[in-house]
């Protein structure tokens, strides 16, 4: 929805501090929060398949991980839920 993009804004700009994509932030960040939960990427070509692969490989610090979840805490997203 393209009203949830301006709030997409700080999760864009910490990946770019930390020298990585948004994908793999995104990607990274599920990762660090419990030794059991498995990222499932997408992609509909193989390009983006090594970015996403790369992110398994990221060390997020405790103050990186309190960023993003203070990013993510920030705001509502719009449209629907899923449950």
């Amino acid at each position: 929805m393209a009203g949830n993009n301006d709030r997409y804004a700080p999760v864009k700009a910490l990946a770019a501090t930390l020298g990585v994509t948004p994908a793999q932030l995104a990607l990274a960040w599920p990762l660090h929060q419990d030794e059991h939960v498995v990222a499932i990427p997408g992609s509909r070509t193989p390009a983006p398949i090594e970015e996403n692969l790369a992110a398994a490989d990221l060390t997020l610090r405790p103050d990186t991980l309190a960023r993003v979840q203070e990013a993510l805490s920030a705001f509502e997203v719009a449209g629907g839920t899923l449950l």
